[in-house]
């Protein structure tokens, strides 16, 4: 499967992006993937789907971009309002707890309107 990035490297956003594509080209056991990008946001998605069948989605954070419009979690309102941001640009709850550094269950909270 794909290797794993880290965030913000020294080639910059579009670097690793290139990068992941580029790996899985040439990684056999790939047999489909789908990348999105939306770069207002600075957040990439990584949907691979291995020959198997098993299916990883990887996501990556612009560190120039992303992590500058990222909330202080102790910030309720700022939090609830990023949580909210990241679920309508499609952003899975998992990935959204990953990126604000909170729970996927305060996450589902948040969206649910407790």
């Amino acid at each position: 499967m794909a290797k794993k990035r880290k965030q913000g490297g020294k080639g910059g956003f579009a670097a690793d992006i290139r990068s992941w594509a580029a790996d899985l080209l040439d990684d056999e056991t790939v047999q489909r993937f789908e990348l999105s990008v939306d770069k207002r946001a600075g957040l990439a998605r990584l949907r691979c789907t291995a020959a198997d069948g098993r299916v990883t989605t990887r996501e990556l954070l612009d560190a120039r971009t992303g992590e500058a419009a990222l909330p202080d979690p102790a910030d309720k309102p700022a939090r609830d309002a990023a949580i909210r941001m990241l679920a309508a640009q499609g952003l899975t709850q998992t990935a959204t707890a990953r990126l604000l550094g909170v729970s996927q269950a305060l996450v589902s909270k948040v969206l649910r309107g407790d």
